[in-house]
């Protein structure tokens, strides 16, 4: 390939086109010449690429990639880097081919790939390899797993990595965890600390008010996603403890928030979490969360009262700020 090519640079004259301006110039000097050397000498003067070596074509021989509809290509160091990563993947595939006994390790694989293609990889990369390793934050690789194939890791205060399997309690089926993979479990797998909500109302205005909080007071409020809090629709309060069982076994801080339980169920729910449930007296919390524009949190003004201008919708609401505030500065 290499002296192949070196001969056919080596034939090729540049700038040769008229138009460029640059053969006239060469036939002027070839004029000028005339004048002071025999005409045979010094004749029709012309560029060309000379003194080429393998090491020179080693430098500047360029893989170049066409992305999209047209035809137009890049080089592949001009690529974006999920581009990159799937030229790469593609060449270590071929090694893979033709080996046996193939242990193949990958990390994040989702790193600047769309959900489709990451499913894709985890498809071909088991399919070559007699074992895959990937380690991932995307919940479209990880849903690719079973869960007796998947384990969480976690770094602890002493800085020991421990590693822990994913098990559902018996009122968590299997065919659910797979249908609110993306949308309940996923996230928390992924979190350092969990919330459990009573509902849906309780998971999505949560963290807005907790946003809004930190927007207006933040010398005292911090948004859960500094925090590192992911919060979960419990879909109901008879879903808390078996919720919490889920996360508190994969050692996360799992935190509980909801209307205020019966003995049995209030039991059920401390018996995972201890005193991180939060229970709001449904009266006292619609009087001070019913309005909009109204105040949410708790703090020195009382039972609630501490950030004007932040509306909540949700009765179990308000219980969690002033609590939460108190995680600032741990990590």
């Amino acid at each position: 390939m290499w002296e192949t090519t070196l001969e056919s640079l080596s034939s090729y004259t540049v700038a040769s086109d008229e138009e460029l301006g640059v053969s006239g110039v060469l036939q002027s000097i070839n004029n000028a010449l005339g004048k002071y050397v025999p005409k045979e000498w010094g004749t029709q003067p012309h560029l060309k690429v000379s003194n080429l070596t393998r090491d020179h074509l080693r430098k500047v021989i360029t893989a170049f990639v066409a992305t999209g509809d047209g035809d137009h290509a890049a080089p592949f160091y001009r690529q974006g880097t999920g581009t990159i990563n799937m030229l790469v993947l593609a060449m270590l595939s071929l090694i893979a081919e033709d080996k046996q006994n193939v242990i193949f390790a990958m990390e994040e694989p989702e790193t600047a790939i769309p959900p489709y293609a990451q499913k894709r990889i985890v498809q071909e990369i088991r399919g070559l390899a007699s074992q895959a390793i990937f380690t991932s934050h995307s919940p479209y690789v990880l849903e690719e797993f079973a869960l007796s194939e998947a384990v969480v890791l976690s770094r602890g205060l002493d800085g020991v990595m421990a590693q822990s399997d994913i098990e559902l309690p018996q009122s968590v089926k299997l065919k659910r965890y797979r249908q609110e993979f993306r949308t309940r479990f996923c996230e928390g797998l992924l979190a350092r600390r969990v919330l459990i909500a009573e509902g849906v109302t309780e998971a999505t205005s949560i963290p807005v008010a907790a946003r809004r909080l930190a927007e207006v007071n933040p010398n005292d409020y911090t948004s859960f996603e500094a925090l590192g809090i992911c919060t979960i629709d419990a879909g109901g309060e008879n879903n808390i403890s078996e919720m919490a069982s889920i996360y508190s076994g994969l050692n996360k801080d799992v935190f509980a928030v909801c209307d205020k339980q019966s003995d049995g169920n209030e039991t059920k729910i401390r018996a995972v979490i201890g005193d991180k449930l939060f229970m709001h007296n449904v009266a006292v919390a619609h009087k001070f969360l019913g309005g909009s524009g109204g105040y949410a949190g708790t703090g020195e003004h009382g039972a609630e009262g501490v950030a004007e201008g932040a509306s909540v919708e949700g009765s179990a609401a308000g219980v969690c700020f002033f609590r939460f505030r108190r995680l600032r500065g741990r990590g």
